[in-house]
């Protein structure tokens, strides 16, 4: 118009859509950010990590779109590894025949059955949730959205550090072990044989067989430990988050029980946390199912052998040694899972502390949700959602091995009665 107001506006809404942010390109920053959060918090536990990718036990998801992720060469390690594993679980049960077989070769052949498809399974799980988007690239992609460019706390990573150097330990021990049980101890090297392959002592290629299986069992230990170091590492940086929590928390409550904070901004952090201890509880929850299941069984049946059976010292050791692993990886489990659990539920205590007002009064929708959720049990690591382990499950299994070990050797204690005495003649 002729006082210049149209040219004025249009000039107006011009300056004004140059002050808009572009969204798209926050929106790509932010992307770009949680992505390179993500990336520190693998790079903190990167020497675990590549451990486990080394052994194809781990891999990074390569993102194709929102649903679904694309095939790439960093998957056919786990690939592979998976198809040994499983070839090997069932080759473990073609070595079963019913004739001329003693009790302690028979009880061999069980364990390492049991051991071979618990492998498979752990090695499976861990192909299938590096693949899945709602395994361990959930929970990188989670805790970076929760916390940022935060990384664990030095003990997890000291933790982590430890656990990786026993973890390669074990696997190097184990495939020595079993290099020297095939060429240096005759026992050994028998009984190894005859639970590999089922005409192998009849069979030219003896040595191919040997190394074969040395192979086999080098991957197999890996595939034992690997996994639990990871839950082990990944539980314990949340655990250490829940008890950073839970004390912040506890000093919001003075001493005469007056609440000084944001209800609801503690009720939604803790909710955060426990998103990712379902996240952990789905990627292992079928590892802690095995490892319950598989390792008890293992412990009974060893235990059996070395009461019951009259075995040379070599295979005493060798059932000693993997006693104690199965002791270790059942203990390791029940008492992350049980320190997950008191962490989680740690804030009940505190919120019991609160004394009414009319501030908690007119967040009583917030105080509600918050008590239920703490209150329920279910916050915590289960063995396939049959339960959650807490300090209970503990004195469970150990009240169940101590209760078999006492069984048998009541039995063993039974069954080779001591001959009388007898002097008697008998006269023509």
């Amino acid at each position: 118009m002729e006082n210049g107001f149209p040219e004025g506006l249009a000039l107006q809404e011009r300056v004004e859509e140059c002050r808009k942010p572009n969204r798209t390109t926050l929106a790509t920053l932010m992307t770009d950010s949680d992505a390179d959060s993500g990336s520190r918090f693998s790079q903190s536990i990167k020497i675990l990590l590549n451990c486990s990718r080394l052994f194809g036990l781990f891999y990074e998801r390569k993102q194709l779109n929102d649903k679904c992720a694309r095939l790439h060469k960093s998957m056919l390690p786990s690939l592979l590894l998976c198809l040994i594993l499983a070839c090997n679980a069932v080759r473990s049960l073609t070595v079963y025949h019913t004739q001329g077989q003693s009790d302690e070769v028979l009880f061999f052949k069980v364990q390492l059955s049991i051991w071979s498809f618990e492998s498979a399974v752990k090695a499976f799980v861990m192909f299938f949730y590096s693949y899945r988007q709602d395994g361990f690239s959930e929970f990188f992609r989670k805790w970076s959205e929760y916390f940022g460019n935060q990384v664990p706390d030095q003990f997890t990573i000291l933790i982590m550090k430890i656990s990786t150097v026993i973890c390669c330990v074990f696997v190097f021990v184990q495939t020595l072990g079993i290099l020297l049980s095939f060429f240096l101890s005759k026992d050994l090297a028998e009984l190894f044989t005859l639970v590999s392959w089922c005409q192998a002592l009849d069979e030219s290629s003896l040595l191919v067989m040997k190394l074969l299986m040395t192979f086999v069992v080098f991957l197999n230990s890996a595939a034992a430990v690997f996994p639990i170091a990871m839950l082990v590492v990944l539980s314990l940086a949340v655990i250490k988050r829940f008890d950073d929590f839970g004390e912040e928390f506890k000093s919001c409550v003075s001493l005469q029980g007056d609440f000084h904070g944001d209800l609801e901004n503690y009720r939604s952090r803790h909710q955060k946390l426990c998103i990712l201890v379902d996240i952990l509880d789905r990627v292992f929850m079928a590892v802690i199912a095995i490892v319950c299941v598989a390792d008890t069984v293992m412990f009974c049946i060893i235990l059996h052998n070395l009461i019951y059976t009259m075995m040379p010292a070599s295979y005493r050791i060798l059932n000693l040694f993997w006693l104690v692993m199965m002791l270790l990886h059942i203990v390791i489990v029940s008492a992350v899972g049980a320190w997950m659990n008191v962490s989680a539920h740690s804030p009940l205590t505190s919120i019991y502390n609160i004394r009414p007002s009319r501030q908690i009064h007119s967040r009583h929708l917030e105080m509600t949700m918050f008590i239920s959720r703490l209150t329920d049990t279910r916050i915590g690591l289960t063995p396939g959602k049959m339960f959650v382990i807490d300090k209970s499950s503990i004195l469970t299994i150990a009240g169940m091995m101590i209760t078999y070990f006492i069984v048998v050797l009541e039995f063993k204690q039974g069954g080779d009665p001591t001959p009388p005495s007898c002097n008697c003649t008998v006269s023509a």
